[in-house]
C-alpha cells in the first residue's frame, strides 16, 4: 500500500500572470471511482480580485489504475501539464503525464503519456509508504515551454532509496518568446503644433526629424505629443523606451507610458535637453508591465513632453521605439 495523502493540495500551487488574467493551478489526489485514486485539478483566475474565479476543474482517473502524488505548472501560452505517479495491482508505480492546450474543452485533459515505467516495488513497508513525499512539475525560464518533472520510481523491487527521473516535453503550440523592436504606427501631437516631419521619421536615428513647435501664449511653453505602438501583448515579460531628440533651447523634457488600468501618464524619464541631441535607451516603466498594454488592441503609448518657462522653442524627434519581449 502506499499512501497517497489525498487530504493535502500537493506541490506546487503555480502562478501565471497572463497580462488580461492571472491564473493559479492546482491539484490533489481524489477518489476517482470505485475506490480508484484520481487527480483532481483546478484552474482558478484572477484569485486577487474580491471573487476569485473558479474557471475550470476535472478529475483525471481515465481507467482502474491508481494516479496520484501530481504536480502540475502551465507555460505562457497557458498551455497546462500535469505529472503524476501511476500504479496498480498489475502496474509497478511508474511516472506518466498529461496536459491540455486552451483550445482544447475546458475541464478536459489529454490523453496521458509515459515518462518512465517502474520495474520493481518498495518492499520496505512503515513510513516508506509515504511515496514521494511531493513531486516537481516546472517550466523553463529560458524558453517558457518546456515543461520538466521529476519523480522516483524503483528500479528493481526492494528497499529505498528509490531511483529519481527527470524528463522534459513541450506542447508544439508553444513558441519561445522573441524580443521585437517596434516603431510607433502614428503620432499625435497633443500641446504645440506640428511643424515638419512623419512618424515614418521616428522609425530610425538618420537625423530627420518629428518636430513639434510649442505653444507660444504667455507663461509655461509646452510641446507635446505621444506615439502609438500595436502588435504588443499583455504578457509581455519586458517592455524598453528608446528616444533621440534635440530642441531649439534647453527645456525640461519628460518621457512617459500610457497606463490603461488608471488612465494616467506615468514618469519614465525627466532631464533637460538642449540642442544637441540626446539618446536615450533602455527606458523601463515601474509596476506591471501589462497595465502598460491594451488587453484589447495591444496598443502602447509613449508621450514625449517638453516644457521652457518662458521661451518658445521647437522640439525634434529622431527616434521613439519599444523593444518587447513577449
Amino acid at each position: 500500500m502506499l499512501e497517497s495523502l489525498s487530504g493535502i493540495v500537493m506541490y506546487r500551487l503555480a502562478y501565471r500572470n497572463f497580462g488580461n488574467h492571472e491564473s493559479l493551478v492546482v491539484n490533489h489526489t481524489v477518489d476517482g471511482g470505485g475506490g480508484v485514486a484520481g487527480i483532481r485539478w483546478y484552474e482558478i483566475r484572477n484569485p486577487s480580485a474580491a471573487t476569485p474565479t473558479l474557471y475550470q476543474q476535472g478529475t483525471f482517473s481515465p481507467d482502474s489504475n491508481d494516479r496520484w502524488m501530481g504536480s502540475i505548472a502551465m507555460d505562457h501560452a497557458g498551455d497546462i501539464a500535469l505529472g503524476y505517479s501511476i500504479s496498480s495491482s498489475s502496474m509497478y508505480p511508474s511516472i506518466n503525464f498529461t496536459g491540455r492546450v486552451p483550445s482544447d474543452a475546458l475541464g478536459t485533459l489529454e490523453t496521458e503519456a509515459i515518462l518512465t515505467r517502474g520495474t520493481g516495488s518498495d518492499t520496505q513497508g512503515g513510513t516508506s509508504a509515504r511515496w514521494g513525499d511531493y513531486t516537481s512539475m516546472s517550466v523553463d525560464p529560458v524558453d517558457d515551454c518546456t515543461f520538466w518533472y521529476a519523480n522516483e520510481y524503483f528500479s528493481q523491487t526492494g528497499q529505498s532509496p528509490a531511483n529519481t527521473r527527470i524528463g522534459s516535453f513541450k506542447f508544439p503550440t508553444c513558441t519561445t518568446r522573441v524580443t521585437t523592436s517596434l516603431s510607433p504606427g502614428t503620432a499625435t501631437v497633443v500641446t504645440g503644433t506640428l511643424n515638419s516631419g512623419t512618424v515614418s521619421n521616428l522609425k530610425t536615428k538618420d537625423g530627420k526629424f518629428y518636430v513639434v513647435a510649442s505653444t507660444t501664449a504667455g507663461g509655461t511653453k509646452t510641446a507635446a505629443w505621444y506615439g502609438s505602438f500595436t502588435g504588443v501583448s499583455p504578457g509581455l515579460t519586458a517592455l524598453n523606451i528608446s528616444y533621440a531628440g534635440k530642441n531649439s533651447l534647453t527645456c525640461g523634457q519628460q518621457i512617459s507610458i500610457w497606463n490603461w488600468i488608471t488612465k494616467a501618464w506615468v514618469q519614465v524619464n525627466l532631464r533637460n535637453v538642449g540642442t544637441t541631441e540626446v539618446l536615450i535607451r533602455n527606458l523601463v516603466p515601474s509596476g506591471k508591465l501589462f497595465n502598460y498594454v491594451n488587453s484589447t488592441t495591444g496598443m502602447v503609448r509613449v508621450k514625449v513632453t517638453t516644457t521652457n518657462a518662458s521661451n518658445a522653442f521647437t522640439s525634434s524627434a529622431d527616434l521613439l521605439q519599444l523593444t518587447v519581449t513577449q
